[in-house]
């Protein structure tokens, strides 16, 4: 969602006969999309849809909808709409990374596969923001290009992603959670206080 975010300044100049707040949008409209389109995929995903279908089309949403603006640079809201369609496939995406973990690995081993998974995450996202603002330095239509990336994890994920077994069916004893695992006030006063740093992040961000 953030790849616009070292851009946004020259984007602002590029778009002369668009207010600024608006062009802010660019970035923001994907985070938008992914709260819904989150919670679409975690409903579906495991039940209706394979978790390796859904991820193939929540990349290749974001890679069409990230590079489709290089058509049509000079026109802000076919723009706008491709970023809607981006964070679409971000959304479909963004709660797939845990529950892969939670069917493939064992209930010892998630926690460190989920921690490992974040530090990828964070890493590549500062890797990724640098690439992009030095993209951006070279010519602000240029930004778009930066998700030519996305072939590498598409390609990944369609050669050696494994299926998990459909939600419902018999889960080996590694799977299996403890019998004191439930859900408490403690996970929505978490998710609350997630949800509040993830807001103000975003904000300072921008």
């Amino acid at each position: 969602p953030f790849i616009l975010t070292p851009a946004m300044n020259r984007l602002g100049e590029y778009y002369t006969a668009v207010p600024y707040s608006r062009v802010l949008m660019l970035s923001t409209v994907v985070a938008l999309m992914v709260v819904p389109c989150s919670l679409l995929s975690g409903a579906a995903v495991g039940r209706k849809v394979g978790y390796r279908p859904m991820l193939l089309v929540s990349m290749v949403l974001m890679l069409a909808g990230g590079m489709a603006p290089c058509l049509f640079p000079d026109r802000f809201w076919p723009v706008m709409a491709c970023r809607v369609v981006c964070g679409v496939g971000v959304g479909l995406s963004y709660p797939l990374s845990n529950a892969l973990v939670a069917r493939l690995y064992g209930w010892e081993d998630q926690g460190r596969m989920m921690g490992m998974g974040m530090m990828a995450m964070n890493l590549s996202g500062m890797l990724y923001q640098s690439v992009s603002g030095a993209v951006c330095a070279a010519g602000v239509r240029n930004v778009w290009l930066v998700q030519l990336v996305l072939l590498v994890p598409l390609a990944l994920v369609f050669f050696f992603l494994p299926e998990p077994e459909r939600e419902g069916t018999a889960e080996p004893d590694a799977l299996k959670r403890p019998e004191n695992s439930f859900f408490s006030m403690r996970v929505v006063v978490i998710s609350f206080a997630c949800c509040l740093l993830y807001i103000l992040v975003n904000t300072v961000i921008l």
